[in-house]
């Protein structure tokens, strides 16, 4: 018996077997874009994490730099002061570094402010007088705690009850938001006098 195939029936055929390969190019495809979906989704994820903290070190990167600009005490300029007693042009003790005739005489008539003491009056005129402050940052739906103490500290950078010749800046940076960031920052600032710069008037 002999079978006679027309030309629509292999046609059909044809067309049948073509369908088959897009189903397994489909299988396929589906197969990998469901295995790597899910790991670009985890490292984008990652990757906007580590941005929300680094904006966070930042805001408390800035903190710090602010306050270590400031003078070292409320006594530094001060004619009474015990870094420098920027009147005098002569002196039987100078800072270190200093010559004769020259602005860098010290005067230890006057310590720094007590611990007790520290803390804001008015304007943040010196470095102790960000002791106890606080402040709150937003970044989207992340929020950051800022907090800043300064203690004396003595030449073995250990905490030190009386006043001192180093002051330890303290920046802690915290979140609200499921503990996302959580850092310190130190900086140890050292009593060394500050100059005033001679002006005339014009």
């Amino acid at each position: 018996m002999i079978k006679i195939y027309s030309q629509k029936s292999q046609n059909n055929l044809s067309k049948k077997a073509f369908t088959l390969v897009e189903l397994i190019f489909s299988i396929v495809i589906i197969a990998i874009v469901f295995t790597v979906i899910p790991r670009l989704m985890a490292v984008t994820t990652k990757t906007m994490e580590l941005s929300i903290k680094e904006d966070g070190l930042f805001a408390a990167i800035s903190l710090m730099g602010n306050i270590i600009r400031l003078p070292w005490d409320s006594n530094t300029l001060s004619s009474n002061g015990k870094i420098l007693d920027t009147s005098a042009n002569t002196c039987n003790d100078y800072r270190v570094g200093g010559f004769l005739g020259s602005r860098n005489c010290l005067n230890s008539s006057a310590s720094g402010t007590p611990k007790a003491n520290f803390g804001t009056v008015g304007l943040f005129g010196d470095i102790d007088d960000y002791d106890t402050y606080n402040t709150t940052t937003l970044n989207g739906r992340i929020q950051y705690n800022l907090d800043v103490s300064v203690d004396y500290a003595d030449v073995n950078l250990n905490p030190s009850a009386g006043t001192n010749e180093l002051k330890k800046i303290t920046v802690n940076v915290s979140s609200n938001s499921r503990s996302v960031l959580c850092s310190d920052f130190f900086y140890y600032s050292a009593n060394l006098g500050h100059v005033q710069i001679n002006k005339r008037a014009w």
